[in-house]
């Protein structure tokens, strides 16, 4: 069964949102740095991510480096809609770039 890029929304469980292809990048690097590049110039280093999307949001949400929380790193909440890309620090990669608005 073709599940669709984006679906909306509704009650239940969470189906694919705009960020979809990150979240999954992230759940699959599970304890890997991933060093996300923000819309607003900021780089989050990401080891591990928690994801959800709220009833009506286009793009999921995630906190990253909470579970589990990891010494000395940040716990950030952070709209994947904000993310313009995901590196990899070891290979300077880019395992991830937004391509839409």
């Amino acid at each position: 069964m073709n599940v669709a890029r984006h679906q909306d929304q509704g009650p239940g469980d969470i189906v694919p949102g705009r960020g979809f292809e990150l979240v999954g990048l992230l759940k699959a690097r599970q304890g890997q740095l991933t060093l996300l590049e923000m819309e607003n110039g900021a780089i989050i280093r990401a080891f591990n991510s928690a994801y959800g999307r709220d009833m009506g949001a286009e793009w999921e949400h995630t906190t990253l480096n909470c579970s589990p929380e990891i010494e000395g790193e940040e716990i950030m909440f952070v709209w994947t809609s904000d993310v313009l890309r995901a590196i990899d620090p070891e290979t300077s990669t880019i395992l991830y770039t937004r391509t839409t608005p």
